[in-house]
């Protein structure tokens, strides 16, 4: 269930201008941050981003070193709450949301995986994001929550130097 501050939210938003970069292995972390840099003006892509990497075969490092090379491309990285409120809130105001996520049993490729959040239902209680090979990947509030879960609930927004996101301002 969702705090009644959400009511206040958009019924439907879908970010159509953030780009999909389809990932390959090991490729997932620069693939997304890439959707993320390119929707805020930023040219890169995900082999770009990938040679600045160390520790590709390692989720939990990658994550830092995504977050790092942001911000050595000027932009500031904000991680989130661990609620799905928060993303609700920076979706809502513009922000795609990259998170880390374990969708589910999987015996090959990577057990866990980067995504982004571009869109929300509340009506239909659905996510939009840009996930693995999908574009246009729906999943269930309560499916993403539980795959948001045991990626350790890591989610952080980009956003330009004079930017602050949305729930810096007494949203969730």
């Amino acid at each position: 269930m969702l705090p009644a501050e959400t009511a206040s939210l958009p019924e439907r938003v879908e970010l159509t201008g953030v780009p999909f970069y389809p990932q390959s292995d090991y490729q997932g972390g620069p693939a997304a941050l890439a959707s993320m840099l390119n929707q805020r003006g930023l040219e890169t892509s995900p082999g770009l981003l990938r040679a600045q990497l160390q520790h590709l075969d390692r989720e939990e490092a990658m994550a830092t070193e995504l977050e790092a090379a942001a911000r050595r491309l000027g932009m500031q990285v904000f991680p989130l709450a661990p609620r799905l409120e928060s993303v609700l809130v920076e979706v809502a105001a513009g922000n795609p949301v990259l998170v880390l996520q374990h969708p589910g049993l999987s015996w090959r490729g990577p057990s866990r995986q980067f995504a982004v959040v571009i869109g929300f239902d509340r009506r239909e209680r659905q996510l939009v994001l840009r996930s693995g090979t999908t574009r246009r990947l729906i999943a269930s509030f309560a499916d993403f929550d539980r795959g948001w879960a045991k990626g350790g609930r890591w989610a952080v927004l980009t956003l330009p130097a004079d930017r602050l996101p949305a729930t810096a301002h007494g949203h969730p």
